[in-house]
């Protein structure tokens, strides 16, 4: 069994919040993780995903807009937003020991400027100074 965490910075204005905060599964099963967005998610929003080792600082993995268009994507990962935009779903096919960690989702809404992978680190360092 692994053990998958699922959470959201502390200090950020919680604007996401993991529909479960632990997960086990089973080797070469599919793990599909929720958040629920308070805001309605339009086109333009980024949501970042993230996964953290113990010890380590929070690995940027990939990101969709709101509309759940890919961005930057990642072998054996899908993502997708409910019919509802309220709702962002990171999919996960064969899950192995790898695959054991803490996920994070961040979004950053359309009103924001984008700064590129300048803003990943920033982030990444946020989230670890929280911590």
């Amino acid at each position: 069994m692994l053990k998958l965490l699922f959470s959201h910075p502390s200090g950020t204005s919680g604007e996401l919040v993991a529909v479960t905060t632990e997960m086990l599964a089973s080797k070469g099963s599919r793990v599909t993780v929720s958040y629920v967005y308070a805001d309605k998610a339009i086109s333009g929003d980024d949501f970042l995903w993230y996964k953290q080792l113990p010890g380590q600082a929070p690995h940027f993995l990939l990101s969709h807009l709101g509309n759940g268009k890919p961005l930057k994507v990642k072998p054996g990962m899908s993502v997708s937003i409910a019919s509802d935009r309220e709702r962002v779903h990171l999919y996960m096919e064969e899950v192995s020991l790898e695959h054991s960690a803490v996920y994070y989702c961040a979004v950053r809404p359309t009103r924001l400027q984008r700064q590129g992978t300048r803003e990943h680190r920033e982030y990444t360092n946020e989230i670890s100074q929280a911590q």
